[in-house]
């Protein structure tokens, strides 16, 4: 990867982290996050059938973003997008690896852990009707969301300089 791909490749990694700021701070304004200090969603108590759809779309749309940047890693470095039923496992397994003259790991295995049970939710509230999504998941993924913000802020930091470093030294 040449540096104004790489330039590129940061952009959107920063676009990204935008978009789950922005879906932090909805769920900071709703109490629910970084802590749990609502028992409701815009005055919609937390077991209803609304404020699950409307709490599983944010762990989805987090989910999403997340995946969105390992797939922006994926194909700036030319490693090929995995393919088959099981690609959104593999892309962020593979995200996990470190792959020696291509590109460092983004993903620690203990945030992979976490991320695979976030995959785990998005498959299903994108393939279960909304009125059998578990509310007492949601929280339980819910509470988890901090330590896999900061997980994923100290990760992608750490790629992007590890990336620095070696986009700067091909420069020289």
């Amino acid at each position: 990867m040449n540096k104004s791909e790489y330039i590129a490749l940061k952009a959107r990694i920063r676009h990204e982290l935008h978009n789950i700021d922005i879906i932090e701070q909805a769920l900071t304004k709703e109490g629910l996050f970084p802590k749990i200090i609502s028992s409701s969603i815009s005055g919609i108590d937390l077991s209803s059938d609304l404020a699950r759809r409307a709490i599983g779309s944010y762990l989805h749309d987090y989910y999403c973003a997340v995946e969105k940047i390992a797939s922006h890693v994926c194909r700036a470095t030319e490693e090929g997008m995995p393919k088959g039923n099981s690609w959104h496992y593999q892309l962020i397994f593979n995200m996990s690896l470190e792959l020696n003259e291509l590109r460092p790991r983004l993903f620690s295995k203990e945030l992979l852990n976490l991320l695979n049970e976030l995959r785990g939710f998005r498959h299903v509230f994108r393939n279960v009707y909304g009125v059998n999504l578990d509310s007492i998941k949601e929280m339980a993924l819910l509470k988890k969301l901090p330590r896999i913000s900061r997980m994923l802020q100290k990760d992608i930091a750490s790629f992007l300089h590890i990336m620095d470093k070696a986009i700067c030294t091909e420069d020289s």
